[in-house]
């Protein structure tokens, strides 16, 4: 359990970024919260307002989970009858009829009252994350409307009051949701926890990646994706920390042992023949070697070449293609006790996501071309989502190459 805790806190981390990206007047809003986890509570560490990108990328911190709920009137949010059953998608339908599904995201989520579908055009998120990513911000997850507020309803139950927003004020259950015209700059109790109500949504979005529920939207691609790239950037930032880290302590380690055996070699005490000294100076010696041996390896000494080629490989990539997995000599056979471990040598897998299958093609194309590849195999390519394709490669190095 405790193994399992770090590896999670190294994964994820224990401080959460809720953003609510709403609108008041016509006048966009980003309502930032950031939260901590200590001992199995939540800290509010900051609570903040912006009205520009430009003032919201220096408050966003990028090492840690960011969810993000859209919340503008580029948003549809509409009640949608208790008594419709089967799939989500029939519950959108009962509330847009005749929506093309293949251009549209929905997120629906159901009270003990009333059942609420939110909807907006896919192009509109994707606009959304490009204009993010340009400012250097990189969410861990999208959500639609007020579809998260049903993970604080536990919590506090109705009427409920958020940024510019108030659900099932009344009794008029055909349409629960009123927008406000104010910006609230209230607060509320959450379970002892002073939240302001601006934040209520950015709030619950953090408790979605906290408390996994499961979710009705169609939204599971594009949030695999953000997802995925948020671990594998964090787990290279970790990783490089603690590679440097070991590489220190060894280095370290040496520097003492070798102090040790030389003060052991000039402060004996006694005479001491040519010979005796020249054994104990072999020993020292060898110890030695063995040490810069095992830390020459850390290091990849071994391996520069193909480290200047992976690189290589990585600086050709087009801005298409996310990669998800680069394995060099990847094993053969899950690894066992007391047997060898097997490595297809000469090859590298990869695989990742892609938006452009022209580029794609042209980026194999081109990676068959480089000097050291052998050969390039398509091992997998499957459709993820209407934008997004997953592939997975073999690459065959060459004599040059490995």
């Amino acid at each position: 359990m405790i193994l399992k805790n770090w590896v999670k806190n190294i994964m994820e981390g224990n401080t959460y970024q809720g953003l609510e990206i709403f609108e008041v007047n016509g006048q966009t809003n980003f309502a930032l919260l950031h939260l901590r986890r200590k001992k199995g509570e939540l800290d509010i560490m900051s609570s903040k307002t912006f009205v520009s990108f430009e003032e919201l990328s220096k408050s966003i911190a990028k090492n840690y989970v960011l969810q993000v709920v859209l919340n503008t009137g580029k948003v549809l949010t509409k009640a949608a009858p208790m008594e419709a059953t089967g799939t989500p998608d029939h519950s959108v339908h009962q509330a847009f009829p005749n929506l093309d599904m293949e251009l549209f995201y929905y997120q629906v989520f159901d009270s003990h009252s009333f059942r609420m579908v939110s909807i907006t055009k896919k192009t509109i998120v994707d606009t959304l994350l490009d204009e993010l990513e340009g400012y250097g911000i990189f969410p861990t997850h999208v959500s639609l409307g007020i579809s998260d507020i049903e993970l604080v309803l536990p919590f506090h139950g109705l009427p409920i009051q958020g940024s510019n927003f108030i659900l099932g004020e009344g009794t008029n259950e055909n349409q629960p949701l009123k927008h406000i015209a104010v910006l609230n700059k209230e607060k509320m109790d959450v379970q002892g926890l002073e939240l302001p109500k601006v934040h209520l949504l950015g709030f619950a979005s953090i408790l979605r990646f906290l408390f996994p529920s499961n979710e009705k939207h169609n939204m599971s691609g594009i949030n695999s994706i953000l997802a995925n790239r948020f671990k594998n950037g964090r787990f290279y930032k970790m990783g490089l920390c603690l590679g440097l880290g070991s590489i220190l302590t060894i280095l370290i380690i040496n520097f003492l042992v070798f102090s040790h055996y030389r003060s052991l070699s000039t402060d004996l005490q006694g005479p001491i023949d040519l010979e005796q000294q020249a054994e104990l100076v072999q020993k020292v010696k060898a110890r030695v070697l063995d040490k810069e041996k095992k830390l020459s390896s850390i290091l990849g000494s071994n391996n520069t070449h193909v480290t200047k080629f992976l690189d290589q490989i990585g600086s050709s990539i087009p801005e298409t293609v996310l990669l998800e997995v680069l394995d060099y000599q990847p094993l053969l056979r899950p690894i066992q006790q007391k047997k060898p471990i097997s490595l297809e040598k000469g090859q590298i897998l990869v695989s990742g996501f892609t938006k452009d299958k022209m580029a794609f093609s042209e980026w194999t194309a081109n990676l068959e071309q480089m000097d050291g590849i052998g050969a390039v195999e398509i091992q997998g390519y499957e459709y993820t989502t209407t934008n997004t394709d997953h592939f997975l490669l073999k690459i065959a190095l060459d004599a040059t190459g490995q």
